[in-house]
């Protein structure tokens, strides 16, 4: 399924959020994606969890495959 993109606001990071980038490879966004999108990360989220599915899914330190990306693009 292709969805047309969302426009979002731009806005140029601060060099502390640049900072937080390099030092721990994400950034905290706040606010960004709205209750539909979210409600529709944590049913995919769920249904993956809940597969057998291992395709983008990454071992945790305990052997379960309890990450994972894109998984929109999975659904």
């Amino acid at each position: 399924m292709t969805e047309a993109p969302m426009d979002l606001d731009w806005y140029a990071l601060s060099d502390e959020e640049i900072r937080q980038f390099d030092d721990h490879g994400y950034l905290i966004v706040r606010n960004v994606l709205n209750q539909q999108i979210m409600d529709r990360i944590i049913d995919v989220s769920d249904r993956l969890l809940a597969s057998d599915e291992r395709e983008n899914r990454t071992p945790g330190h305990n052997g379960f495959y309890d990450a994972f990306r894109n998984c929109i693009a999975m659904n």
